[in-house]
């Protein structure tokens, strides 16, 4: 249906989801409670088209969709579990993480996302500190050290651009380009096992 989030500081939107799911179990399953059981997807009229051409694409954003509701949230990120069952964030009495109030998300703990501080060097031999966040779950980090063929990376970048919605809910876009969960379309998109492993990794 048409909204306001269908057109975003001049540009069209083809799909977005609000706060990525939109119900938890609430604590109900007694396996990994506070599991997404809903989640809410909305795709702009005005951007669907009925060429055959753009169905590729189209098909790849309900997908790219979808992954957030079912895990790929920073909304999400504090609710992960290992593969025996356990939270990967620590959880206060009432079984919840701690609730970031800036953020307005359960604040994640450091076996899922952590800051990590890069040196970047730049143009005239200068060097200049860089903090990202990565995402550190064991089978992410195992396909990003695959992937680039690097033992030592720690985990994978999670954008640091793009305002609410897109920071820090998809992957960087300059390290992953067409990966179907960076927060722009820009080609033909592909699911990479970085994506399935986070999938997994979410318990």
């Amino acid at each position: 249906m048409p909204t306001d989030s269908c057109v975003t500081g001049g540009c069209h939107v083809f799909g977005y989801t609000v706060d990525r799911h939109c119900g938890t179990d609430g604590g109900f399953i007694v396996i990994c409670p506070f599991r997404p059981i809903a989640g809410y997807a909305n795709l702009c009229p005005s951007m669907i088209s009925t060429q055959p051409q753009e169905f590729a694409g189209m098909l790849s954003t309900v997908k790219h969709e979808i992954i957030h509701a079912l895990g790929f949230s920073a909304g999400l990120f504090a609710l992960y579990y290992d593969d025996n069952g356990e939270p990967l964030t620590p959880r206060n009495a009432n079984g919840l993480p701690v609730f970031n109030e800036s953020l307005g998300v359960y604040q994640w703990g450091e076996k899922v996302v952590r800051t990590v501080t890069r040196t970047w060097e730049v143009r005239g031999a200068r060097t200049v500190q860089h903090n990202v966040q990565l995402l550190v779950t064991p089978r992410v980090t195992e396909e990003v050290r695959r992937h680039f063929e690097c033992p030592i990376l720690e985990g994978m970048e999670l954008e640091n651009q793009g305002g609410i919605g897109t920071e820090l809910n998809h992957w960087e876009k300059r390290l992953l380009e067409n990966e179907a969960m960076t927060g722009s379309h820009t080609q033909n998109r592909v699911f990479s096992r970085i994506t399935l492993a986070l999938m997994e990794d979410t318990g």
